[in-house]
C-alpha cells in the first residue's frame, strides 16, 4: 500500500471490509464530497488514521478554478462548521510548511489570507460598524530545519498564552493517486501528523498534545512513489496559489459567517 494522508484512499483499499469505518460519497454536480468514520481503534491502526470523520471535497484541478471560487469555498466552509467546537471563543490557527518549497507552502500562503481579529477590539469593531467578529489568530511557525523546534512546540506555545477553543493546522499532503493532487481538500477533526505522508513524521498535532480540539485542512501536493522519489504537478505554482486563496477563504467564512467575503476581503 502506497503511503497516503487521504483516509478515503485508505479505506477504499480494504474494500468495506472494516466494521469501524463508514465511508459515504456526495454528488454535488461540480464538485463531490467523500466522508470516512473511523469509529473504533483496530480499524484506525490498520488504516494508520486516528478515529475521527475526515471529509474531502473533491473539486476540478485548482490551476483551472478561478480566483475566488464562493461556491466551492462556501462548501468547505459548511463542512468545518459541522465540525468547529460550539463556543465564541478564539480560535488559532496555524498554516504548516516550507514557504522556500513549493510543493510545501500550502500552508503559510493560506496563512496570509487569514483574517487575523484577536486584536480588534469591541470599541474599534463599533468605530468600523462591523458585527460581532469571532477572535482569530494565525501563525506560520516554520519547519524545524529553519528554527530549531518543533512545529508542535511552537504551537502548544502560543496556544498556552491565547488559551483557544480549537487549532486549526493547515499543511500539503501526500496522495497515493496522483490524479489526487490538486484536487482535493480534507477536512479531518482527528489532528495531524506533519510529513507522514511521504515518510518524515514529525510530533503529532492533535487534541491529546495540545489539550483541545484539533482540525486539519489540507490538500495533496505530492504523490510518493518510493524509494525516495516524490513528484508533484508541472503547474504546482499555480495550484498552491489557488489552493491556499480556496482555503483561506474557507476559514474566513466559517469563522465569521456575519461577514460576505467582499468585506472579509476588504479587511484583509
Amino acid at each position: 500500500m502506497r503511503r497516503t494522508d487521504l483516509a478515503f484512499e485508505s479505506a477504499r483499499d480494504f474494500k468495506g471490509t472494516l466494521s469501524g469505518v463508514k465511508t459515504s460519497v456526495e454528488d454535488k454536480g461540480s464538485f463531490k464530497i467523500e466522508r470516512v468514520e473511523i469509529t473504533d481503534e483496530g480499524s484506525a491502526k490498520k488504516l494508520n488514521k486516528p478515529c475521527g470523520n475526515y471529509v474531502t471535497v473533491c473539486v476540478p484541478r485548482l490551476n483551472l478554478l478561478p480566483d475566488v471560487d464562493n461556491t466551492t469555498a462556501s462548501a468547505i466552509a459548511d463542512e468545518l462548521t459541522r465540525l468547529l467546537p460550539k463556543c465564541e471563543d478564539t480560535v488559532l490557527i496555524a498554516g504548516l510548511g516550507n514557504n522556500d518549497i513549493t510543493a510545501d507552502a500550502l500552508g503559510p500562503k493560506a496563512v496570509n489570507g487569514i483574517f487575523a481579529t484577536r486584536h480588534i477590539g469591541k470599541e474599534l469593531q463599533q468605530g468600523l460598524n462591523l458585527p460581532f467578529l469571532r477572535s482569530v489568530a494565525a501563525i506560520s511557525p516554520g519547519v524545524l530545519g529553519r528554527t530549531g523546534i518543533e512545529t508542535e512546540e511552537i504551537i502548544l506555545g502560543v496556544s498556552s498564552r491565547l488559551n483557544p477553543c480549537c487549532i486549526i493546522v493547515i499543511d500539503a499532503l501526500a496522495a497515493a493517486d496522483k490524479n489526487r493532487i490538486c484536487t482535493s481538500v480534507q477536512i479531518s477533526n482527528s489532528g495531524i501528523n506533519p510529513g507522514s505522508g511521504v515518510g518524515n513524521s514529525r510530533k503529532e498535532i492533535s487534541k491529546n498534545t495540545m489539550g483541545v480540539p484539533v482540525i486539519s485542512v489540507g490538500v495533496p501536493t505530492v504523490t510518493d512513489l518510493g524509494g525516495g522519489l516524490v513528484v508533484t504537478h508541472r503547474d504546482i505554482d499555480l495550484c498552491i496559489l489557488r489552493a491556499a486563496s480556496l482555503i483561506s477563504n474557507a476559514l474566513n467564512l466559517a469563522l465569521q459567517p456575519n461577514l460576505d467575503l467582499d468585506i472579509i476581503q476588504g479587511l484583509i
